[in-house]
């Protein structure tokens, strides 16, 4: 079985790697951990203060932390017994997925939902739902039914 793990760093997306590494998978499966950079334009750039406004610098260490985040979500996954492999990719997250899964013939996409509000959807749009609508192969939303803890 093909199964495709799209994270994020959210602590929704780690429950979801949480949940795919205590279930039973068929002997001969495989997990793809795949992480999507999304975009960052130019002003947003001058946002982050740590890179001066230099989108180079920024771009670099995004996908730094994306491939700390996928290796680490394969380690996991591997000490589980489940055999894992990383990729990442730069575009539109919901493309990607979609594309990634097809090319790699995926039998099964598992994301994490992030709860959003309707007004925040609207605004940012929702992967999962628009993964769900698009893809050629069955999609999994993962849930994170744990309270938030919110330190003030």
């Amino acid at each position: 079985m093909r199964i495709m793990l799209a994270i994020d760093s959210s602590r929704h997306s780690e429950a979801a790697v949480q949940s795919v590494a205590e279930r039973p998978w068929p002997a001969d499966s495989v997990v793809r951990v795949f992480s999507v950079l999304s975009d960052v334009p130019p002003p947003a750039a001058k946002l982050w203060s740590d890179f001066s406004g230099d989108l180079k610098r920024l771009r670099a260490h995004r996908r730094e932390e994306a491939r700390q985040l996928v290796a680490d979500a394969a380690a996991l996954l591997g000490a589980r017994g489940i055999r894992a492999e990383t990729l990442i990719a730069e575009g539109s997250p919901t493309r990607r997925i979609i594309e990634q899964a097809k090319e790699w013939k995926a039998d099964l996409i598992v994301l994490a939902s992030h709860w959003r509000t309707a007004w925040e959807r609207w605004i940012a749009g929702s992967v999962s739902m628009a993964v769900v609508r698009h893809a050629a192969c069955t999609v999994e939303i993962y849930r994170d039914t744990r309270p938030v803890v919110r330190t003030e």
